[in-house]
């Protein structure tokens, strides 16, 4: 048998749509947010897939939607697929989910300690106001020319920087 190992993702790494689409066709899915939404005494369902427009609960509930969507779909390839990694770990809040799914910790006791991580870290960046760029296809002189404007807070000429063409 082959060796393999899971790497669960950080921060922000979720998709709705995909997350819809397990939620329909897998009962573990719906029985582990069921389960986080008894922990945390609210339903995270409803507030992740139903509410529109709820940006606010989004960004300060990520990393729990991180967290569920790893542990569940996990569940998911273990019933389906018996997935038996040899190694398990995971980036930033990653490193909960591994140890969800490695049996470590149990699920409860990781819900309980993102909640106070959540607490911190938007704690940490209250009066922060911070810009995150994701840089695919440009050309290297461009990319040098956005950070030397950022790191010279003359931020005003980056979005005309960032819509010029490639050349």
């Amino acid at each position: 048998m082959k060796k393999f190992s899971v790497i669960f993702p950080g921060y922000g790494l979720y998709n709705i749509e995909f997350l819809k689409s397990f939620l329909k066709k897998y009962h573990i899915v719906r029985k582990t947010f069921k389960k986080a939404s008894d922990i945390l005494n609210y339903n995270i369902y409803n507030n992740f897939f139903k509410k529109k427009n709820n940006f606010i609960f989004h960004n300060k509930n990520i990393y729990l939607l991180t967290f569920i969507s790893s542990v569940a779909i996990y569940r998911v390839l273990e019933k389906e697929i018996n997935i038996k990694p040899n190694i398990i770990s995971g980036h930033s809040i990653g490193q909960y989910s591994a140890l969800v799914c490695n049996k470590n910790i149990l699920f409860e006791e990781a819900i309980n300690i993102i909640k106070i991580r959540n607490k911190i870290m938007l704690e940490a960046v209250k009066n922060t106001r911070v810009l995150t760029l994701v840089v695919i296809g440009l050309n290297y002189n461009l990319i040098k020319k956005t950070c030397l404007l950022l790191s010279t807070k003359k931020k005003k000429y980056l979005f005309l920087l960032l819509t010029q063409k490639n050349k």
